[in-house]
């Protein structure tokens, strides 16, 4: 299925939802009626079409408004974070959503500990100083201390990161996404 069927799905499942309010919005019936009123024949006949697809919109329609509008506020937001960094999309995200923007520092901490091919590394905070160890025994540099703490927080929310509290220690923990966000920044426009 092409990518772009998926994000039009959502966003209408969205839009249906939104206009729907607070209130039941009815099942995956009602979803199919609502997109032939709004004319989008030909994504009702590929839904229609998929079963696997006809399932998850049947769970997606019983599920409560509140919890799925918080989901796709929070996916909206690792979204813009990740588009925020791309350069063709920068410009619009950072207009659309100017809190998704990671700092070159965030991006700079992911990055090495990325091309460490470290799985983790430890945060830990003494007086006067700090330390960033990789797990294969190298520091994270960092370029702004004051913004530290904060860039940490952002690549955890945006799930670039995952923490773990071990007592005094923190532990980051790659993800996939990570990986693939210094990869999609990273990589070079092939010629044409």
């Amino acid at each position: 299925m092409d990518p772009t069927i998926f994000a039009t799905i959502i966003g209408l499942i969205c839009n249906y939802r939104q206009e729907k309010g607070a209130t039941d919005a009815g099942g995956h019936q009602q979803f199919m009626e609502w997109l032939a009123q709004h004319n989008f024949e030909q994504l009702k006949n590929q839904i229609r079409d998929n079963t696997a697809l006809q399932t998850g919109l049947t769970k997606l329609s019983r599920a409560e408004h509140r919890e799925i509008m918080t989901k796709l506020d929070a996916i909206n937001l690792t979204l813009a974070t990740l588009l925020s960094r791309v350069p063709d999309f920068r410009e619009l995200t950072m207009a659309m959503i100017p809190s998704a923007e990671l700092s070159d520092q965030a991006v700079d901490i992911l990055r090495q500990l990325v091309n460490s091919k470290s799985s983790f590394f430890f945060y830990l905070r003494f007086i006067g100083g700090f330390s960033m160890q990789l797990e294969e025994g190298e520091q994270i540099g960092v370029t702004d201390l004051r913004f530290l703490d904060d860039d940490l927080d952002k690549l955890v929310a945006s799930r670039f990161l995952s923490l773990e509290e071990n007592g005094d220690n923190q532990i980051y923990q790659v993800t996939r996404n990570a990986v693939r966000l210094i990869q999609t920044i990273d990589s070079k426009p092939q010629a044409a």
